[in-house]
């Protein structure tokens, strides 16, 4: 299970390349580190719980609408086309659809998505353990929050690996089954 919004922030881009290659990359990324992953991103159009947070962080920055295709180079900063929010959702779409294609579940929030990552974590934990990939501490405070089933399996929250390419997540905390 991991969060997409996570995984978008996670690859740096490199200017001049195509978009193709941009999400090839997330691509090979997931795949090799999490095989057929279920993915859920956040919504970035119409309201989240999250506007503030992320106005805050902008400083004042607007991004610049694109209009791209797969087939165009990026050619301003990956911080500047993500700044603007339809530009970020028109790319987790089409990395969502680029995932799917390779075998993983993805689910697109309408907003904030943490919610939505916790209750996809549980229902895969009806069958078997699972693994929630995610850096919020919302996340695990909602996972914390939720009385499990005792057929359910075990739940770990980890943080993604940092500088590491290990294809082995760091298991961090055990969610409690009580």
């Amino acid at each position: 299970m991991l969060d997409g919004g996570l995984l978008l922030h996670r690859l740096p881009w490199i200017r001049g390349r195509s978009f193709a290659s941009i999400l090839q990359s997330y691509l090979d990324y997931v795949v090799s580190h999490y095989g057929q992953a279920t993915v859920v991103f956040d919504g970035y159009e119409g309201n989240s719980t999250k506007d503030m947070t992320h106005a805050r962080r902008k400083n004042g920055r607007k991004g610049v609408s694109v209009s791209f295709s797969a087939s165009m180079n990026l050619t301003i900063t990956k911080e500047a086309f993500l700044s603007d929010t339809s530009n970020k959702q028109r790319f987790v779409t089409l990395l969502g659809e680029q995932l799917e294609g390779s075998g993983c579940q993805v689910f697109h929030g309408k907003g904030d998505a943490d919610v939505l990552i916790v209750l996809k974590a549980l229902e895969l934990a009806n069958t078997k353990d699972t693994v929630l990939i995610g850096d919020d501490t919302d996340l695990l405070v909602l996972l914390l929050s939720k009385d499990l089933p005792q057929s359910s399996k075990i739940i770990f929250f980890a943080p993604e690996p940092k500088k590491s390419h290990s294809k082995t997540p760091n298991l961090g905390h055990k969610a409690s089954q009580s």
